[in-house]
């Protein structure tokens, strides 16, 4: 082929095509792999990406030496490249529980299929368009770094498997361009036709999840009601009859999602939230008030007046009410707590001559919003 007679920004956007579905293709299978295996296996993928693209280098010698012209055996290894991506994404998706060495192997050999593919078809273009091949590997890189950006709204639309068919539709994209600029019609046809089914399988997949992680870390993912993927992890929402919810990420680390409705709690439930284990960090640093040291002493911790005012200002209402039943109202006793020494510091009324004001100007309020630029002064000096 002539150098006049090469079409070349065609040229340059099949590469380009090309670089992004391998990259999108690659980091995909960091956050796959992160889920069904174990998080140091990220690095498998980068092992996986980087043997398949070498070794493809080299096999890209004897493509050159095949029959034929140049843009028709792009084309087809393109095309044959977006089936293997699908391919051997459903056999990553298949291993169950008890993986064993043999399991290891094939996901290693067959997920390294498309990556071979992929360093054939650069390889070749670039060998074959020496003449401008600043150029060419311009827009090599150009698209890598767009298969970069690509992954974050993806995973985030369509979830890591259905990314995975993201790029497949890309290289079949990139092979019914390689195919027009060799002017056969049957093989751009045939390359149209495969890019949209593989759209087509997107969205089926995405509604249906017909090709999705269903077994993760030695077993199987079961009652989840709610998937979403990020940059970096995979949250899932399980709900067990009977059972706390769970938000879990990677299939692996879990945390129980809180079960009450804090505004119409019984009195088991608000001993459960107040006194089990997960009230813990608020006995470490309580975060409203606490009032059984005796019934002259009662605790304000104005801090959490600006993170949850309503229920700051009912238990502090709460607590002084039943302080100044026991006690006159201008002999008040406050105790506040102090996050770097972790003791409590006691402030009385001779400390403070404004305590008692405040105290009595909180007991005549009905609510947060009636608390004036002074009284907030006060409660600042308070939680300082």
């Amino acid at each position: 082929m002539k150098p006049s007679e090469t079409p070349w920004p065609q040229v340059y956007l099949c590469v380009a095509l090309t670089t992004l579905a391998t990259l999108l293709l690659e980091l995909s299978l960091t956050r796959i792999f992160s889920v069904i295996f174990h998080h140091h296996f990220v690095f498998l993928a980068i092992s996986i990406a980087l043997f398949g693209l070498g070794l493809g280098g080299v096999f890209s010698y004897v493509v050159a030496g095949w029959k034929g012209p140049l843009f028709i055996k792009l084309g087809r290894l393109s095309a044959v490249n977006s089936i293997c991506v699908v391919g051997a994404m459903a056999v990553n998706l298949a291993q169950g529980t008890n993986l064993q060495v043999w399991n290891y192997a094939l996901v290693y050999f067959t997920t390294a299929v498309p990556f071979f593919l992929a360093g054939a078809i650069v390889s070749l273009a670039i060998s074959e368009t020496i003449e401008r091949v600043n150029r060419v590997y311009f827009f090599d890189l150009l698209g890598a770094a767009a298969g970069c950006l690509l992954l974050l709204p993806l995973l985030e639309w369509f979830g890591g498997p259905s990314t995975v068919i993201g790029a497949a539709i890309f290289f079949a994209v990139a092979a019914a361009i390689w195919h027009s600029m060799a002017g056969t019609v049957l093989g751009r046809a045939g390359s149209v036709a495969l890019s949209l089914a593989l759209v087509a399988f997107l969205i089926i997949n995405v509604r249906y999840h017909v090709l999705d992680i269903r077994y993760a870390k030695d077993r199987k993912i079961e009652n989840e009601t709610f998937v979403k993927w990020n940059s970096f992890s995979r949250i899932g929402l399980t709900q067990q009859k009977g059972q706390q919810d769970l938000i879990v990420i990677d299939a692996d680390a879990s945390t129980g999602v809180f079960p009450f409705d804090l505004d119409n709690l019984t009195a088991k439930q608000r001993h459960d939230v107040k006194e089990q284990g997960q009230a813990l960090p608020y006995a470490v640093r309580p975060p409203f008030v606490r009032t059984e040291l005796d019934h002259r002493v009662f605790v304000i911790f104005p801090r959490e007046l600006s993170c949850c005012p309503t229920q700051w200002f009912a238990e502090t209402r709460q607590a002084i009410e039943r302080w100044s039943s026991g006690a006159a109202r201008d002999t008040a006793v406050v105790l506040r707590w102090q996050p770097v020494s972790g003791d409590l510091r006691r402030a009385e009324s001779g400390d403070m001559p404004q305590l008692p004001a405040l105290v009595r100007a909180l007991l005549e309020m009905h609510g947060p919003d009636e608390l004036d630029a002074n009284l907030r002064r006060m409660l600042d000096e308070l939680a300082h």
